[in-house]
C-alpha cells in the first residue's frame, strides 16, 4: 500500500489556498455626519482596547480605565458624552481663545467637533493617526487621563495600538469594526469538518457567522484525503487571519494515517487536534 506524500498534500493545499484578508479604507463624511464619524472612531478604538485587556492582559493597556470609557459611550450612563459637529470654526475655541479641532464641556458632557478642521484633516497623509489621537484625547479628558494640551495617555494608548499592528485605517474609518470575536469559515472542506470546527470554535468563545458576513477573523479551512483500501490518510490545513491587523494569527496543518479507520473518524480526530491549539477568547458586552 502506498503512503500519502506529505509534500504532495502540502502542494495540493497551497495551490488552492489563499489567505482571506479584509480590505479596508477610511470612509469619508458622505452619508455620515462629522459627529457620527467621530463617535465611530471612539467605538472602534474602545472595542480594540477592551479586547486587548480581556484577551491579552496587557500591562500597558490602561485596563483599569476601560470601564470608565464604557460609560462615556453608553447612552444609559450618567457619564455619556454627546458629540456634536460645528460648522462655524469660531464657535470651537478653547480657553485661550484659539480655534481648535475639537473642544469639550461637562454638565452635560459634550464634545464639539470643528467640522471644517475634520474635513481638512482628510488631506493629511497622517489623517488616520491624527483623527484617532484627537478622538481619544477628547474622550480621555472626561476620565482625567488627558487634559487641556496634555496628551500623555492618548499618546500612550495610540502607541500601544501601533506596536500591536492594528490597522489604523480601519480604526479611523466611518464604519464600525466587526465584533472582536466574530469569525467566518471559508475554504474547501467537507460539511462534517466544517461543522466540527464551528462547534469547537463556539466553545472557545468565537461568534461564528456566515462566510459572506463581515467578521474580524477569517478561517480558511482545507481538507484532503488519499484514496486507499484499508488505510486512510487525511490532512487538514487551518489558517486564521485577523482583519484588525491584516495578519495571520494561526496556521496549522496536520496529516495523519490510520489503518482500518473510517475517513470521517480520522478527519474529525485531526480537526480536534488542531482546535486544541486555537486560543479561547473572551468578548463580554461587545
Amino acid at each position: 500500500m502506498k503512503n500519502i506524500s506529505k509534500a504532495v498534500v502540502l502542494t495540493l493545499m497551497l495551490s488552492s489556498f489563499s489567505a482571506q484578508a479584509r480590505g479596508g479604507h477610511r470612509g469619508g463624511n458622505g452619508g455620515n455626519s462629522t459627529a457620527s464619524h467621530f463617535s465611530t472612531v471612539a467605538r472602534n478604538v474602545h472595542m480594540v482596547w477592551k479586547d486587548i485587556c480581556e484577551n491579552e492582559k496587557d500591562p500597558e493597556g490602561y485596563c483599569n480605565y476601560v470601564k470608565d470609557f464604557d460609560g462615556l459611550l453608553n447612552k444609559d450612563s450618567g457619564k455619556y458624552v454627546l458629540v456634536k459637529g460645528e460648522k462655524d470654526p469660531n464657535k470651537v475655541k478653547a480657553y485661550d481663545g484659539e480655534i481648535r479641532e475639537a473642544i469639550n464641556y461637562t454638565d452635560p458632557n459634550e464634545i464639539i467637533v470643528n467640522e471644517q478642521a475634520w474635513i481638512d484633516m482628510e488631506g493629511d497623509p497622517k489623517v488616520d493617526s491624527r483623527s484617532i489621537r484627537l478622538v481619544m484625547h477628547e474622550y480621555l479628558t472626561f476620565i482625567g487621563l488627558d487634559g487641556s494640551d496634555h496628551y500623555d495617555s492618548s499618546t500612550a494608548i495610540f502607541g500601544m495600538l501601533v506596536r500591536k499592528g492594528y490597522d489604523l485605517k480601519k480604526l479611523a474609518s466611518s464604519e464600525g469594526l466587526p465584533s472582536p470575536c466574530s469569525l467566518s469559515i471559508n475554504g474547501h472542506s467537507s460539511s462534517s469538518i466544517h461543522n466540527e470546527f464551528k462547534k469547537g470554535l463556539i466553545k472557545r468563545g468565537y461568534l461564528v457567522k456566515n462566510s459572506n458576513e463581515e467578521t474580524r477573523f477569517k478561517l480558511n479551512l482545507i481538507s484532503a484525503c488519499a484514496d486507499k483500501t484499508a488505510t486512510n490518510s487525511c490532512a487538514v490545513h487551518a489558517q486564521i487571519t485577523d482583519t484588525y491587523t491584516d495578519s495571520v494569527s494561526f496556521d496549522e496543518m496536520v496529516i495523519d494515517t490510520a489503518l482500518l479507520t473510517k475517513r470521517a473518524k480520522l478527519i474529525n480526530k485531526i480537526a480536534h487536534s488542531i482546535l486544541e491549539k486555537v486560543a479561547s477568547r473572551k468578548c463580554s458586552n461587545m
